[in-house]
């Protein structure tokens, strides 16, 4: 058996955690991609030039890279477009920071379950 390159997905398909037990969240998805190595490294250098803190700025910047697109997320009725302010001011948002953090654990869960990596 080999590691397929060209089979592995490219993006991660992550529904709202509440989409099965509350119709509201139904069509709520969030479609990301694991931060490549270059990117990652480059976040957490100037985190480092921060005095090494992994602070807003930093999780902020590794959320914005990772989430490209969406589906079901509405403000007022109206489609919220999924923009790099967008992106921002749902992760800034203390209703909505803590569905940040889950879909950047679940898309680091998924690289990793892609690969079998545990941190054990």
């Amino acid at each position: 058996m080999a590691l397929d390159l060209a089979a592995l997905e490219e993006e991660f398909e992550i529904t709202h955690p509440k989409a099965s037990v509350d119709d509201r969240f139904k069509g709520v998805k969030f479609f990301t991609v694991p931060l490549p190595s270059e990117a990652s490294f480059r976040i957490y250098e100037n985190a480092k030039k921060r005095g090494g803190k992994v602070d807003a700025s930093f999780i902020s910047s590794t959320f914005t890279r990772i989430l490209k697109r969406w589906e079901g997320i509405e403000r007022d009725g109206v489609e919220v477009p999924c923009t790099e302010e967008e992106k921002k001011a749902f992760i800034n948002n203390p209703q909505t920071s803590r569905l940040a953090q889950y879909i950047m654990d679940t898309t680091d869960a998924k690289a990793r379950e892609l690969h079998g990596v545990d941190d054990e």
